[in-house]
């Protein structure tokens, strides 16, 4: 029973392809279905890259779950984490930053 509320808790992930985004002092702007949308780094709540397999999960306030994949994952990450850092302090970062075990 237990396992089954956690997978059902568990975010559901679904392709939309490749995306085009582009990274600002405040936001990510990702290009789908032929609009830009904005990700404001101030409603991230907690990110989680995966850097061997070239995958960032991160999760918001009120917004669904991004699962981002690529061979870009790890700059991004640096970037990202560089400014939440600059935004929120190292603390506020860490606390956010639910990075797996040996990376």
């Amino acid at each position: 029973m237990r396992h089954e509320a956690e997978a059902l808790a568990a975010p559901q992930w679904r392709p939309l392809g490749a995306l085009r985004i582009l990274v600002t002092d405040r936001r990510l702007l990702v290009w789908h279905k032929g609009a830009w949308a904005s990700v404001w780094y101030g409603v991230i709540r907690e990110f989680r890259p995966d850097l061997a397999a070239g995958r960032l999960d991160m999760t918001f306030e009120s917004d669904p779950p991004y699962c981002l994949a690529g061979p870009w994952v790890p700059y991004l990450t640096v970037v990202v984490t560089t400014l939440l850092a600059g935004d929120r302090g190292v603390g506020a970062v860490e606390d956010a930053l639910a990075a797996p075990l040996g990376v």
